[in-house]
């Protein structure tokens, strides 16, 4: 599969059996590249897009994202604090076609914002400063109350950085973050900006050149592409910026559940370099093959929602400015050693045992309550406060997915790391009470709130599972299976 790349295999196939059609230096053969990969991809994936069958209907279906939008990709003023990047008119993304449009033969609706309040798109931030402060880390729900074979994003991303979290909730408050695939870490290059000269093509060879087959003279806008997305739309800005915005269709495993809303989060504690854009979504209904398909098919499972959720009011039983008492040569590595946590004058706060791998080798959880994604809890753990005492809330995150670093485009990820967790609470350490328990759940879902009951407690217990359960041949470079990331009580 890393041949798939519009790289070696591909270009040397095309020039040794048809070297004048199409040449390797053009736009074209690079989009066609492009949509090689995506047919590789529904067989490597082992899933098949609806939107590119042949000989059945298609039924469409846009969802409305007028009152989900928060921001504009037309900056009418530079410097006034809001829409695009606000540098005006010059930098923005007004040649992008508006209204009912197509791309890739799929419909789409693309808001003009003179026409909804001066909101066209939904733009998210975790971290950020400056006038982007002002985004949510969070998108609204996007009403979608169709049932749907799939979901056809409409996105970009502004700057690198860790993918975030599409959330799909069916009837019933279920649902299943989605994986939308290159969009990581390692893959700044699929972002909006420095793709490629618009107009211009690579050069073509010459008598001149040695080596025809040279990797310099492909079109590098291969590089660019992806086993996940389509190439929907390249521009410019009026400045002359290249400009890309591609489509992510995903596969919905249950075709047969109604899909009651749409949202998109960016985990905080993930960098604060990356903005996420999103345009439009469109759907298309599901026929009798869908149900066929993932009829006996493994399926992720569904998570429900949060019955409680943090609030403002919510305070932290647990400074995050604390210090642990470990080695700081072998860090948190035994699992029968109760490691101590305290303040600055070294007044114990709590404990926390279980939380070594069981080999030796250096576990680092000083971040587990910081949301800094940088603690390791893969065992699950018991967690001792120095005392009794009432709380209100438990909150926690799971691990977040892993994407290979390296010095190229790679080409995203597969899957998130999905864990089942049961959470317990004790006032002694004997007699427990189990207060959550959900399966298939990921970092990408955000906070895991449950409410806990109205009497004091020292223990809490958090058993982890699903290593065997999620992770695949496919998946394991990216999944190392079940963690917990962050960990809170609240009063």
């Amino acid at each position: 599969m890393t041949s798939v790349d519009g790289g070696c295999v591909i270009q040397f196939l095309c020039q040794a059996w048809n070297p004048d059609s199409p040449q390797i230096h053009t736009t074209e053969w690079a989009r066609k590249i492009g949509h090689v990969q995506q047919r590789f991809a529904e067989l490597a994936l082992e899933r098949e897009l609806p939107s590119w069958r042949d000989g059945v209907q298609k039924e469409f279906f846009k969802v409305d994202m007028r009152k989900s939008v928060n921001w504009s990709h037309i900056d009418l003023e530079p410097g006034d604090e809001k829409d695009w990047l606000d540098w005006g008119s010059n930098n923005d993304l007004r040649h992008m076609p508006r209204g009912d449009v197509q791309f890739e033969e799929v419909p789409f609706h693309v808001i003009e914002p003179e026409k909804n309040g001066g909101k066209s798109i939904v733009m998210l931030t975790a971290e950020s400063e400056g006038h982007f402060s002002v985004l949510p880390q969070r998108s609204s729900r996007i009403p979608v109350g169709r049932r749907a074979a799939s979901l056809i994003f409409l996105r970009t991303n502004i700057g690198g950085g860790y993918l975030p979290g599409y959330r799909v909730t069916y009837e019933g408050d279920r649902y299943l973050t989605a994986e939308l695939d290159a969009m990581g870490n390692s893959s700044r290059g699929y972002a909006c900006y420095g793709l490629y000269q618009p107009g211009t093509e690579s050069r073509p060879p010459t008598p001149n050149d040695v080596h025809y087959n040279s990797k310099g003279l492909y079109n590098q806008m291969t590089n660019y592409f992806s086993l996940f997305f389509r190439l929907a739309w390249l521009g410019t800005t009026g400045a002359g910026d290249p400009l890309k915005v591609t489509m992510h269709e995903w596969v919905n495993p249950y075709p047969e559940l109604t899909i009651k809303s749409v949202s998109v989060e960016t985990p905080v504690g993930r960098g604060k370099n990356r903005l996420e854009v999103l345009f439009a979504v469109t759907g298309i209904a599901p026929v009798q093959r869908d149900f066929d398909l993932w009829k006996d098919r493994k399926r992720l499972p569904l998570a429900l929602e949060n019955e409680v959720e943090l609030e403002e009011g919510d305070t932290p039983v647990i400074t995050d400015e604390g210090v642990w008492d470990i080695d700081p040569e072998l860090g948190m590595s035994n699992p029968s050693v109760e490691y101590k946590y305290h303040d600055e004058e070294e007044k114990l706060i709590c404990t926390v045992k279980g939380v070594g791998r069981g080999d030796d080798k250096f576990t680092n959880n000083a971040y587990l309550f910081k949301k800094k994604d940088r603690a390791w809890l893969g065992n699950g753990g018991v967690l001792k406060l120095a005392s009794p005492q009432v709380c209100k809330k438990v909150a926690f995150r799971t691990q977040f997915y892993w994407e290979f670093h390296g010095r190229r485009v790679v080409y995203g990820v597969t899957s998130f790391r999905r864990t089942d967790y049961v959470i317990e609470v004790s006032a002694d350490g004997k007699a427990w009470t189990k207060v959550g328990e959900k399966q298939g759940v990921c970092g990408e879902d955000g906070d895991q709130v449950h409410r806990l009951p109205a009497t004091p407690i020292q223990y809490v217990r958090i058993k982890l599972s699903g290593r065997d359960k999620y992770v695949t041949e496919r998946s394991f470079v990216y999944s190392y299976g079940p963690g917990v990331s962050w960990l809170q009580l609240y009063k």
